[in-house]
């Protein structure tokens, strides 16, 4: 996580399908209308995409416009351990349903 005075926003989105990517277009439509650019945009946030993906999934699931603004702003991290040691299973966050954490500039 870069920078100590960004606030981290860490979305852990599986593998972009079913409730997990409607929930991700929610997030994706409030980073343009509502908090992030409110609020400083890239000044303030980092936000870190966290995916069971390949790259090549990530590219075709993140390409419709419901989810280009998310895709645009956010470091894509790609999880290819297995699911008992990867991010989500160590964070505790259920696969089906992914989810967001806001980790603050102290860390």
């Amino acid at each position: 996580m870069k920078g100590s005075a960004l606030f981290h926003i860490l979305v852990f989105a599986s593998d972009v399908r079913g409730p997990v990517r409607e929930g991700l277009k929610y997030f994706s439509a409030s980073l343009s209308k509502g908090f992030y650019n409110r609020y400083g945009g890239s000044e303030l946030f980092n936000i870190i995409f966290v995916t069971k993906c390949l790259p090549f999934e990530i590219a075709e699931r993140t390409t419709d416009t419901e989810l280009r603004t998310l895709g645009d702003v956010a470091t894509i991290v790609y999880d290819d351990r297995p699911p008992d040691e990867d991010a989500h299973y160590t964070w505790g966050i259920d696969h089906a349903k992914g989810a967001v954490v806001v980790i603050g500039p102290d860390l």
